[in-house]
C-alpha cells in the first residue's frame, strides 16, 4: 500500500541517507531527471544539482541531518535541478525526516516549477508592455473611480502629468457621463466587487 502511494505521488520523491546516497526513488524521479531508477539508486543526491552548487549542498545537507525537521528547502533561494543531459530547471523541494531501523533518512518531495516561473516572468513583463504602449490604458478603483494607473500613452495623449491624473477619475476626461451613467456603462464589465478594471 505505502509503495503504491509512493509511486502514485504527483511529485517526484527521493529518500536520501545520511551519506547523501539515494536509497529510494519513485517513478517520477526518472521522468524529471532523465535517469532510470536503477541509475539513481545509491547515487549521490548532489548529482541532481548543477556542479557549481554541489559543494554548498554538501554543507547544507550536513546541517539538515544535525537538525532534521519538516521544512521547505532553500527558502528565499532559487533552487535548480540538473537532468542527466545537463539541462537545468527550477524546483521547489520539501524536506522531511523519516525514522527507520537504520537511522534517520530524509524524504525530499521535488516539483518542477518551470511553468510557474515562466508565468511569473510573463506577469513581470506585462507592466512594461502596458507602459510602453501608445494606446491609452487606465485602471481605476470601482468605488471611488479614481485612477490607479495611467500609462505613458495616455499621459502623452492627454497632456497631464501622472500626479495630476492620480487625483482624477474617468468623469474628468469624459464630462458627458454622470457617475450613474458611467457606472451603468461599465456594469457588464464588473464580475467581482472592489476590483480594478480597465477603462
Amino acid at each position: 500500500m505505502l509503495t503504491a502511494l509512493f509511486d502514485l505521488s504527483p511529485d517526484a520523491i527521493v529518500v536520501v541517507n545520511r551519506e547523501g546516497r539515494m536509497v529510494r526513488v519513485n517513478r517520477l524521479m526518472e521522468a524529471l531527471f532523465g535517469y532510470t531508477q536503477a541509475e539513481l539508486m545509491n547515487m549521490s543526491v548532489e548529482m541532481l544539482l548543477p556542479e557549481r552548487l554541489q559543494a554548498l549542498h554538501l554543507r547544507h545537507r550536513a546541517g539538515y541531518f544535525a537538525e532534521p525537521r519538516l521544512r521547505a528547502m532553500g527558502v528565499g533561494l532559487e533552487l535548480l535541478g540538473r537532468r542527466k543531459d545537463g539541462s537545468e530547471f527550477p524546483v521547489d523541494i520539501l524536506l522531511g525526516p523519516v525514522e527507520t531501523t537504520q537511522g534517520i533518512v530524509v524524504k525530499a518531495v521535488i516539483r518542477d516549477i518551470t511553468e510557474r516561473k515562466q508565468a511569473e516572468e510573463e506577469r513581470g513583463r506585462l507592466p512594461n508592455v502596458l507602459e510602453k504602449s501608445l494606446n491609452e490604458i487606465y485602471t481605476f478603483d470601482i468605488e471611488t473611480l479614481r485612477f490607479q494607473y495611467v500609462n505613458y500613452g495616455a499621459r502623452q495623449n492627454l497632456g497631464y502629468e501622472l500626479a495630476q491624473l492620480q487625483n482624477m477619475t474617468p468623469l474628468d476626461l469624459k464630462p458627458e457621463y454622470t457617475k450613474a451613467s458611467f457606472r451603468d456603462m461599465i456594469g457588464p464589465l464588473l464580475r467581482r466587487e472592489k476590483e480594478t478594471h480597465v477603462f
